[in-house]
């Protein structure tokens, strides 16, 4: 593992993608009032700036600007970074290409055909605000998810990060080669899923895991969920996790989903392409690697279709397709916060929080907020703040 210190790199432009441009004129014609005349829309963590044209100086962190033109060019000054948009022979999208901190950014794409042809559907996920460097995708849906059209569905998507947001208010720089994206829904209180909150991340987990082994051919690929909130190979090598935020306005709960694993970076465990490479020599296989866009849309259907069945048929629709990819299932655990108590996993109780049971047949609730499980000792433990 390298461990020598490098310079962040340069926080980024936006690019704001739809599927059609009616959609996308649409999406902006909804904010028209709440912009200011400069095209800003105001947020107490990071303000947007809708434009057509493109930014002349550096980019600050609290705020972003988000091109929706289709022609635009950074000078030569600011940062000392050069940018350019590019448009792909292909119908894929090139962001913007940084030379001011060697290869962290340069020649990094977002595959638009890529991610719109794996994304099957109605609402999440279809408008997209890109950037190769921001510093979290979380922030960017602070206001605007109260003011989008329903039918937008946003997803905001990064290449790197350079302060992203885990539990407990945990940050990191995220690397080149990890799946990045934040993704806002709409949960009606008085749905199934409105009343037991705590499946989201279990269900934002399942679909990141399910995207891939659902492909023809990758069923096998090893990926897992460890509780509450963590994706696996195997049982010892963390690629990637889940955070939810969530916010109650009239009788909704706005969603924020954070999601980041790691696709094509095999620095410094592993990544889910090393694990295809795998596949491919041990079975004598050719399966191709995966994409993050793919890895995102994928994603995200799957947790479009998983949200479906929950509010159609409850827990019980999606509790069997997430035991079998889940690694706990009666494991014995001691948890720390109940002076050390041993006890079997069982499952998910009906509110979505860790159901154990003691040896004398005691049933307990463990909460996934403020709680951490360390495999190596089997112990569930508070999570230090």
């Amino acid at each position: 593992m390298n461990c020598e210190s490098r310079k962040l790199p340069d926080l980024t432009p936006a690019f704001l993608l739809t599927r059609t441009e009616g959609s996308k004129n649409r999406f902006l014609a909804s904010l028209h009032d709440h912009l200011r005349d400069d095209g800003v829309l105001l947020s107490k963590t990071t303000s947007l700036q809708f434009s057509s044209e493109s930014p002349t100086g550096p980019i600050a962190c609290d705020l972003l600007p988000v091109l929706y033109g289709s022609e635009s060019e950074i000078p030569d000054e600011g940062n000392c970074s050069i940018f350019r948009e590019r448009c792909r022979s292909d119908g894929g999208f090139r962001g913007y290409e940084s030379s001011s901190n060697g290869d962290l950014t340069a020649g990094v794409d977002f595959d638009s055909n890529a991610y719109f042809s794996n994304l099957k559907t109605e609402v999440l996920g279809n408008t997209v605000i890109f950037a190769e460097v921001v510093t979290t995708t979380m922030t960017l849906f602070d206001r605007l998810m109260f003011l989008a059209p329903k039918e937008n569905g946003l997803a905001a998507i990064a290449r790197q990060q350079t302060a992203g947001r885990g539990r407990g208010g945990n940050a990191w720089i995220s690397p080149p080669g990890c799946a990045m994206f934040s993704l806002h829904t709409r949960i009606p209180l008085m749905s199934r899923l409105g009343q037991k909150p705590p499946f989201l991340q279990h269900l934002m987990s399942l679909a990141v895991v399910e995207g891939a082994r659902s492909i023809p051919g990758y069923e096998n690929i090893d990926l897992r969920l460890k509780w509450p909130n963590d994706i696996y190979y195997g049982s010892h090598v963390k690629l990637g996790g889940v955070i939810v935020n969530s916010t109650v306005m009239g009788g909704d709960m706005h969603c924020v989903i954070g999601c980041g694993v790691n696709v094509e970076n095999s620095v410094p465990t592993c990544c889910i392409n090393d694990l295809v490479r795998q596949h491919n020599t041990t079975f004598d296989t050719s399966l191709t690697p995966l994409t993050c866009d793919e890895v995102i849309a994928r994603s995200i259907t799957k947790l479009e279709q998983l949200i479906g069945a929950f509010q159609d048929k409850g827990c019980e629709e999606v509790l069997p397709l997430y035991y079998a990819r889940w690694l706990h299932s009666g494991v014995k655990v001691s948890i720390a916060d109940q002076g050390l108590l041993d006890a079997t996993i069982e499952g998910l109780d009906d509110y979505g929080y860790l159901s154990v049971s003691t040896k004398h047949g005691q049933r307990l609730s463990v909460q996934p907020d403020g709680n951490s499980f360390d495999m190596l000792h089997n112990l569930i433990t508070l999570k230090v703040q």
